[in-house]
């Protein structure tokens, strides 16, 4: 028993000394230390009280029997029928298989009566013993074991009895006994192992579920989902940390959000110090530009049609660099307008025939499908034209020449939708997302970043919402939204 205790003692250190053992492997082991130590302590008293209980109850049946003899060879000794002694004696053991032999002897100890079947007796048992106490002797040649007991008859005066009862039934039942306690041991070592491992499961899998979540959690693009539907501690622990993972993630996405905004801002700056300083140097000499450019074209009689051509160019870069300037100052300033009620449907008209020239030059159909009725809305008429025009100049842009480009004007519930569509050479998805982005353009050195950016801005301050579809090689599609006119804006 120490031994077995000091071997599960030295496991379990080699099993602490690990730096990491599995939850089921320790549930295993105590399972198994908790058993095998129980089921040693109970194997160990059960066999010691059954094997102490069973001697006393063959003592005690030893003394019935000899009482029993006492009792009944008493005359036969007196008339000294020893035959009748020895038959008595044989029938008797014959009749109890835990008799192993039956000595009779009469007062002046000499061998009367015995119960073996050749008259070979052993020469131990031919003498009486010294003691008339209770002895456990050993057979060598039947390999047995004999618990001997010693009575006289009639105090001594008639004779004396010796009683040998076979030892070797009481180690026989606690054999069986010790055979059954290890198999109900080893079936309860079986059903703990069988439960330890089942229950180290039902625990160690939502852990590890928990675990394989945290590996593949990726703030702000992948939010796992932690499925524990174990009703009890460790649903509440998955549920903690599925809160714990979301609000990682809008924490990060705030920081992100928040980190935008300071480059937009530190954008603005850098933006707002240039375009002021050189908005004032640019504008002067443009609008020198543009009043000779007037005044030339006014005179239709002084050039032929390609030097008309190449003055209205020249009008067409005067007006483009003026828009450069102008978004680069409404995107560093955001300056305030002055809101009114507008009839939308005149806006696309005026938009549309700011751009007439870009249309015919690279020769691009326009299609309008425009109400018939007025589309009241409240904003701020230079902006909103601005936008129609941004998102006309670049699907001219798109479409190059004798393309094709579709606008309409219609209206869903309360509020209005533009849809300018043409059919150039399309934007990749990945490009799609960014189009809104300041200072990102499609164009190369013929755009700013800016355009769209501004225009998208203007719709939110006037409650709408500007979208782009597209697809490479069909075309792209703007849709502006904007909410029908219903007070102050």
């Amino acid at each position: 028993m120490k031994k077995i205790i000091e071997l599960f003692f030295r496991l379990f250190q080699i099993l602490l000394r690990r730096d990491f053992v599995p939850l089921h492997t320790k549930l295993v082991a105590a399972i198994l230390f908790v058993v095998l130590l129980f089921g040693s302590i109970n194997l160990y008293i059960t066999n010691t009280y059954v094997i102490k209980t069973t001697r006393e109850e063959m003592n005690r049946k030893g003394q019935l029997v000899l009482r029993i003899l006492q009792e009944e060879l008493a005359n036969d000794i007196i008339f000294q029928d020893f035959a009748a002694v020895n038959f008595f004696i044989n029938e008797l053991k014959n009749s109890d298989p835990d008799i192993f032999y039956i000595l009779v002897f009469d007062a002046s100890k000499k061998l009367i009566g015995h119960t073996f079947e050749t008259n070979q007796i052993p020469v131990a048992l031919t003498q009486l013993p010294e003691t008339s106490k209770m002895q456990l002797l050993k057979d060598p040649q039947a390999g047995i074991y004999i618990r001997q007991l010693y009575a006289p008859i009639m105090e001594g005066r008639l004779g004396y009895l010796l009683l040998g009862l076979n030892e070797t039934n009481i180690k026989t039942k606690g054999e069986h006994l010790a055979v059954i306690l290890i198999g109900m041991v080893m079936g309860f070592l079986f059903l703990g192992i069988v439960g330890a491992i089942g229950f180290s499961s039902y625990i160690t899998h939502p852990i590890y579920e928990i675990l394989d979540g945290f590996r593949r959690f990726v703030p702000g693009k992948h939010l796992p989902q932690l499925a524990i539907r174990t009703n009890d501690e460790l649903m509440l622990l998955g549920e903690g940390f599925q809160q714990m993972m979301e609000r990682i993630s809008a924490l990060d996405q705030q920081s992100r959000q928040t980190q935008l905004k300071m480059m937009e801002t530190e954008k603005l700056a850098s933006v707002g110090i240039l375009a002021s300083g050189i908005a004032h140097e640019i504008n002067n000499p443009i609008a020198g530009i543009e009043l000779c450019l007037h005044r030339l074209l006014k005179n239709p009689g002084g050039f032929d049609a390609k030097q008309r051509e190449y003055l209205e160019s020249i009008s067409e870069s005067t007006q483009h660099i003026k828009s450069i300037v102008g978004n680069l100052l409404d995107y560093s300033h955001h300056a305030d307008f002055k809101t009114e009620s507008l009839n939308l449907k005149e806006v696309v008209e005026f938009a549309i025939r700011l751009v007439q020239f870009r249309l015919q030059k690279n020769q691009i159909r326009l299609q309008c499908e425009l109400p018939n009725k007025p589309f009241r809305v409240r904003g701020g008429k230079a902006q909103l034209i601005q936008v129609v025009v941004n998102c006309l100049l670049n699907a001219i842009d798109a479409v190059e020449r004798q393309g094709n480009i579709s606008l309409s004007l219609t209206e869903n519930s309360n509020q209005y939708v533009l849809n300018i569509s043409d059919d150039g050479c399309g934007i990749p998805e990945d490009i799609v997302k960014q189009i809104f982005d300041p200072f990102f353009t499609t164009k190369g050195n013929r755009g700013t970043g800016l355009g769209l950016y501004v225009s998208y801005n203007i719709i939110k301050v006037h409650n709408g919402t500007i979208s782009v579809t597209s697809k490479p090689g069909e075309g792209t599609t703007v849709t502006i939204t904007l909410p029908r006119e219903n007070g102050v804006l």
